[in-house]
């Protein structure tokens, strides 16, 4: 603010030096044009040139202006859109956590409303469905997830989950060897695997599971005895 000031006072005292340096210069202007005959100073011609010029930028940047005004309120209107849509999304998950259903459908179906980004809403409502005993709509949100490369395994451990507490075992070692796929090291989805395939005595397909699940166990740090000085 400071600096534009400084700016527009040098604009002024430039521009009254110059108006004092034309309006000192001699000389005269004429111009004739079908039969009319003008006559000004040299500086005052000068000076409506100047005007003029002004006026043509102002106009001109008035005009791009307000051709750009509806994209401009466009874009404030996107932003607080996806601000609030953000903020619903953050307020599903705070209330998934805290175990209340209602309000997380309630935010989910806001953020749905707000962003156009379903893998993130898809997983809120998925767990707000799961969260109220809505498993057809957890699966539906579930199975929506996994057409995306990015959350395909959220959605194949989720439904896994599912399929586990609807007593669907087969479906969920199905799910959880897909999630297991997408993501070889994962302990989650190694431990999901190698307890559904031990329940069924397939002990030779519930090994290379419990090997992820070995790799990813953290190694003790072992600690060196103190030892005194002796003295």
């Amino acid at each position: 603010m400071f600096i534009r000031l400084v700016w527009l006072i040098l604009l002024v005292l430039v521009a009254g030096a110059l108006a004092s340096w034309l309006a000192s210069q001699p000389g005269m202007l004429q111009l004739e044009w079908l039969g009319y005959q003008l006559e000004m100073r040299t500086s005052l011609a000068v000076a409506l040139v100047v005007v003029l010029g002004l006026i043509v930028i102002f106009a001109d940047r008035l005009l791009r202006g307000l051709l750009d005004l509806p994209g401009l309120l466009g874009r404030n209107l996107a932003r607080r859109r996806a601000a609030q849509g953000h903020r619903a999304l953050a307020l599903g998950m705070i209330a998934v956590s805290a175990g209340e259903p209602a309000e997380a459908r309630r935010q989910a179906s806001r953020a749905q409303r707000l962003l156009s980004a379903p893998q993130l809403t898809d997983l809120l409502s998925a767990q707000a469905a799961n969260l109220s005993g809505d498993h057809r709509a957890a699966g539906r949100y579930f199975t929506s997830l996994t057409g995306n490369a990015d959350t395909a395994f959220l959605g194949h451990i989720g439904l896994a989950r599912l399929a586990l507490e609807d007593d669907r075992s087969d479906d969920a070692l199905a799910e959880a060897q897909k999630a297991l796929s997408l993501r070889p090291k994962s302990a989650l989805a190694a431990r999901q695997v190698m307890v559904l395939q031990a329940e069924r005595g397939n002990w030779d397909a519930a090994l290379p599971a419990l090997n992820v699940m070995a790799l990813n166990v953290p190694t003790p740090q072992m600690k060196t005895p103190n030892t005194k000085a002796p003295n």
